[in-house]
């Protein structure tokens, strides 16, 4: 499954990335993801499974903003979107099937943010 292959250089990425400014635990992390590019539902189970094997992930969450397919269509120039992988054979419009993919392949690190302090004291 390439979701967890996607989760992993994800996780890399941040991990890097937040050594380098001195986070040491993270507590969420925001992805973009094109409707082309993965199952959101896989990459879930795989962050919740991969974030257990490192210390800076364990108390993560995973938040996904999913992007719809965007084609435009060869013979009249429609710019449509779809939800559905196989769904957007043809064009709304003049219903050629000939179109050109704009969007939907995405996989963007969006943000990641740091866990909250846990107060170990007396409150």
């Amino acid at each position: 499954m390439h979701e967890m292959s996607l989760v992993t250089y994800v996780l890399n990425a941040v991990e890097n990335k937040a050594s380098g400014m001195g986070i040491e635990k993270v507590g969420e992390i925001g992805l973009v993801i094109g409707r082309l590019a993965a199952v959101p539902e896989l990459m879930e189970r795989c962050f919740q499974i991969a974030r257990y094997q490192r210390p800076m992930f364990q108390e993560a969450t995973l938040h996904i903003e999913m992007r719809d397919i965007r084609l435009r269509c060869r013979e009249c120039g429609t710019e449509y979107s779809s939800q559905d992988a196989f769904g957007y054979a043809t064009c709304p419009e003049c219903g050629s099937g000939a179109s050109d993919l704009l969007g939907g392949k995405e996989l963007l690190l969006d943000y990641f943010v740091p866990a909250k302090e846990q107060n170990t004291g007396n409150v």
